[in-house]
């Protein structure tokens, strides 16, 4: 479902603050994942930035992966996005009917779960993290018995003391 005019959260005045990590917590629809999304696709766009989008297991994340773009790539009309493994990636849309097209990748999609098996990965143009649903309804679905240290880890292998 295309987003037509629904608002969304705007992250400026929390990223005002420069804390290292943030979390924002609201009901559903108003608009959280949207605004992340929207910030890292602004940052790979204008700066080459690169983002890393995080749920808790490789389940959730192959789900919400393969439509990751969905909702918001009519915000964007000059480029094209998809998803390719674990990662995400745009290309010009001049660049469509290109037999070998220009694709770069934007961003990353890890699941918490494995977090601890990247230790020696490098991420260095990633410069935010997204970690969506890191709240847990009700439901089938657990925390993770080290989700702390996970978290932590991850974190610090992204961030590389950046």
């Amino acid at each position: 479902m295309a987003n037509t005019g629904m608002s969304f959260y705007d992250y400026s005045k929390l990223l005002s603050y420069n804390s290292f990590w943030n979390f924002v917590i609201g009901g559903r629809g108003l608009g959280k994942t949207y605004g992340a999304k929207k910030l890292g696709i602004k940052a790979a766009i204008k700066k080459g930035d690169q983002f890393v989008y995080v749920r808790r297991y490789k389940e959730e994340l192959k789900i919400s992966a393969s439509t990751f773009f969905a909702d918001i790539a009519h915000e964007f009309p000059g480029y094209d996005f998809r998803t390719q493994g674990e990662t995400a990636q745009m290309a010009p849309a001049s660049t469509a009917d290109d037999k070998k097209r220009p694709w770069v990748t934007i961003g990353y999609f890890i699941p918490l779960s494995t977090a601890m098996s990247r230790k020696s990965v490098a991420y260095p143009k990633v410069k935010l993290i997204i970690f969506d649903e890191f709240i847990i309804e009700k439901g089938n679905i657990h925390y993770l018995a080290n989700e702390v240290q996970a978290s932590l880890h991850l974190s610090s292998t992204i961030d590389r003391s950046r």
